[in-house]
């Protein structure tokens, strides 16, 4: 089901990657931009937060965006650039990476713009 919900906000993108459900993920989603495949982390449905899920989803989706937008290859660059960066000030590669930070952010902003409505109407 969660593969389902995922390719009706990534269509709503003009997005159609191939989608792997993964329980032994780590993290709660990955964006491998050269196979244009999102894996998520296959949590049981009891477990799962609806707003955390779709912003999780738009936080991949932005990734696919961005690298659609500059090309992939240059996206791989800049995002491994970045982690670089991070990572010689002192941070996390992932974490303090920029391309996280605004993945992040407009997953965030986007949701409350495009989802939140819906999020609520399904818990209704």
């Amino acid at each position: 089901m969660l593969n389902e919900i995922a390719k009706v906000i990534f269509k709503e993108y003009d997005l159609y990657p191939s989608i792997v459900m993964d329980k032994s993920l780590e993290v709660k989603a990955s964006f491998i931009p050269d196979e244009d495949k999102v894996i998520l982390k296959d949590i049981p449905k009891e477990d799962r937060d609806p707003k955390d899920m779709i912003i999780t989803l738009l936080h991949e989706a932005k990734h696919m965006l961005d690298a659609r937008r500059i090309g992939i290859t240059k996206f791989l660059k800049k995002y491994a650039q970045a982690g670089t960066v991070a990572v010689n000030c002192g941070g996390d590669y992932y974490e303090d990476n920029k391309w996280e930070i605004k993945a992040e952010k407009w997953a965030h902003k986007e949701y409350e713009k495009r989802w939140s409505n819906n999020d609520e109407e399904e818990q209704s």
